[in-house]
């Protein structure tokens, strides 16, 4: 049988469809249905606390949805426990029905955080005191817990904070307690798995190998159409043991292979995406975007090189601290670096950068509409657009018309 060849514009439409992002927004409010709807889709959300615009994982679903209440998200994930926080791309949300597939990460020898292994082999009277603590008294935060021998909190050599909240993330890596809430801070309230998830996914034993082959389909299910490093990144799986669970799933008919334009190794379509005539989004991506989160992926699709400068000096900085691309139809087109002004109220656009061969006055008007929907949604009265990049003339008339 010949092998089916996609164009790169296919691809991409492929790609975006299967991360929701082919959909009109909803016209009014977002419910819980729909919020949970994008979620599965997706497979996971990446939790990220930098602050500077707004949490990560509330924009991916902003991209997607438009202005919703971000109480209803926290409501849907920590009050109806429909999904639960995991180590999955990094620390994410996933549904509960994928807490099972991890079982054989949180059973490795690697769990974070680093430094947890030793200490607990040299301090186990210490590691089971807390896991007794969380079943006695509830959902606790490391600041609820003493320290060993009762020392204050102090930077330790196992762990940057405080040794509790070092054995609480451990206790969360391996599984024996989860995240009842967060606090407003963002600061996590852990208690007991057995309290928090249904036992069906607790009870449910899944081995390493099957659990990366049902991950790898649901990666595969949220790419549309990928490489196989693709598909290994978005649940962190090595690749050397992603390929042979890949080939399973072709042959089970669980993938097809093609061949993309200008695309150095085979991709792997999943056999339920959707392929849309074209694609009329126009949304900013937070960088832990899945869209974007690869930087291969991203420039083999995009044609787009990609990455956060938050980790980077200010002098080597080449498009700001916090730069978000912003989609157009199926390309990205722009990248702006945004902060919230919350003493005064503005969404601060700090820089503004047309793609090469592009023209600004084609992407400042809807760059500007998803700017002021943006800046509502976060509760900020106003844009506004500094002089830093080639976008930023055109991008700040069409902010004032």
């Amino acid at each position: 049988m010949p092998q089916e060849h996609l164009s790169l514009g296919e691809a991409r439409r492929l790609a975006l469809a299967a991360q929701g992002l082919a959909r009109p927004r909803p016209r009014g409010r977002v419910d819980a249905r729909q919020l949970g709807r994008t979620i599965r889709e997706l497979g996971l959300l990446q939790l990220d606390y930098v602050n500077v615009l707004v949490p990560a994982h509330y924009q991916v679903l902003f991209s997607r949805l438009g202005p919703y209440d971000k109480a209803r998200f926290d409501d849907l994930v920590y009050r109806r426990r429909e999904f639960t926080e995991v180590w999955a791309h990094e620390a994410s949300i996933v549904p509960v029905e994928s807490w099972p597939l991890l079982r054989y990460r949180r059973e490795s020898d690697r769990v974070r955080p680093y430094g947890f292994a030793a200490f607990r082999k040299q301090h186990p009277d210490y590691v089971e005191r807390v896991l007794k603590e969380v079943r006695k008294r509830g959902p606790l935060t490391a600041d609820d817990l003493p320290e060993p021998e009762g020392t204050r909190r102090r930077k330790s050599a196992w762990w940057s904070r405080s040794v509790a909240g070092m054995v609480l993330a451990g206790h969360f890596s391996r599984g024996a307690v989860a995240v009842a809430d967060r606090r407003p801070n963002f600061q996590r309230v852990l208690d007991l798995t057995e309290r928090l998830l249904p036992p069906e996914h607790r009870r449910r034993k899944v081995g390493r190998e099957e659990g990366q082959r049902e991950l790898l389909a649901l990666a595969a299910r949220a790419h549309g159409v990928a490489a196989a490093g693709d598909l290994a990144d978005y649940y962190r799986i090595p690749i050397r043991e992603a390929r042979p669970r890949i080939d399973e799933l072709v042959a089970a008919g669980e993938l097809r292979t093609v061949q993309v334009e200008g695309w150095r190794e085979p991709a792997y379509l999943h056999p339920k995406a959707r392929l849309p005539r074209r694609i009329d989004a126009a949304a900013l991506l937070s960088p832990f975007d899945p869209v974007i989160w690869y930087r291969e992926r991203a420039a083999r699709l995009f044609d787009f090189d990609y990455r956060i400068e938050i980790y980077v000096p200010r002098p080597k900085r080449k498009w700001g601290y916090y730069v978000l691309p912003f989609l157009l139809g199926d390309r990205l087109v722009a990248r702006v670096d945004l902060k919230a002004d919350r003493g005064e109220g503005r969404l601060l656009v700090l820089a503004a950068y047309v793609e090469p061969k592009l023209k600004a006055g084609a992407v400042a008007a809807p760059l500007a509409a998803e700017l002021r929907s943006m800046a509502t949604w976060l509760g900020l009265d106003s844009v506004s657009v500094g002089r830093k990049g080639g976008l930023a003339r055109p991008l700040a008339a069409a902010v004032r018309a």
